[in-house]
């Protein structure tokens, strides 16, 4: 499953959506185009209670905000939703070899970054 990741976002609903192959993605009467994904360095991250504590410095505030963090694994992948004005943090298994795909939202521009670690 690596490497074939697609995330795509509604920009009328916010929805988001996440696909292992190339597909036509539709939502609110429109086609959806897959999100680029550019290279980051990943969260903090600290290990508690057998999971990955992961911190992000963003603002999450109405105009500017993580809307998810999507978990990729080498055997399944996980969507984490947030919201603006919540903690800007996630809670994951400790598993080696995670790939993490995090959706920003600013105003009306959507940007996916990927991390491993």
């Amino acid at each position: 499953m690596k490497n074939n990741l697609h995330i795509y976002c509604c920009p009328a609903c916010g929805s988001i959506s996440i696909s292992s192959g190339n597909m036509k993605v539709s939502c609110c009467n429109a086609q959806l185009q897959r999100l680029e994904v550019i290279e980051s360095l990943p969260p903090r991250v600290t290990s508690m209670d057998g999971e990955y504590f992961l911190e992000f410095n963003n603002p999450m505030t109405k105009q500017e905000y993580i809307a998810a963090v999507v978990v990729e694994r080498y055997d399944r992948v996980e969507l984490i939703r947030l919201f603006p004005e919540q903690e800007a943090s996630v809670r994951i298994p400790i598993i080696q070899g995670v790939t993490l795909y995090t959706v920003f939202r600013k105003e009306d521009k959507v940007w996916a970054e990927r991390s491993l670690f």
